[in-house]
């Protein structure tokens, strides 16, 4: 099982008031997010962890890291993640500014029961599939 997943993001603030706007809380620091912090590559950079669910326990770590930002489907080096969703009709309605959707909510090809719609991050460097079942 994955316990904490750790995204690159342009601006940490801004990352984290998206990440809040959808009512995640902060989650401090974790074992999961230290061990992925421990990368040589990511050693000191500004970072911050939020708790993407309960039970199991996962954590998101975003890590301010500058450079040039990849495109989702476009070019290497972009990541993707699922988070499943309560109400993902209340969260098309209401998503905040810093989420871009690329897909709007639909039923998936082979079943009617599974919906999803695909969104862009505040990182812009991520693509987030959000469904319910």
């Amino acid at each position: 099982m994955i316990k904490n997943m750790t995204l690159r993001v342009p601006s940490l603030s801004e990352a984290v008031v998206a990440y809040h706007a959808l009512g995640y809380e902060d989650a401090g620091e974790t074992s999961a997010a230290t061990i992925a912090l421990s990368d040589p590559a990511l050693e000191g950079l500004p970072h911050h962890s939020i708790v993407m669910s309960e039970e199991p326990f996962q954590t998101l770590t975003m890590v301010e890291w500058e450079g040039e930002v990849p495109t989702p489907f476009a070019a290497p080096g972009w990541s993707a993640m699922e988070v499943l969703v309560k109400d993902l009709d209340a969260l098309f309605e209401e998503l905040p500014a810093a989420f871009t959707v690329l897909n709007p909510p639909a039923a998936l090809s082979f079943s009617d029961q599974i919906r999803a719609m695909q969104v862009a991050g505040p990182a812009r460097a991520h693509l987030l599939y959000r469904g319910i079942g």
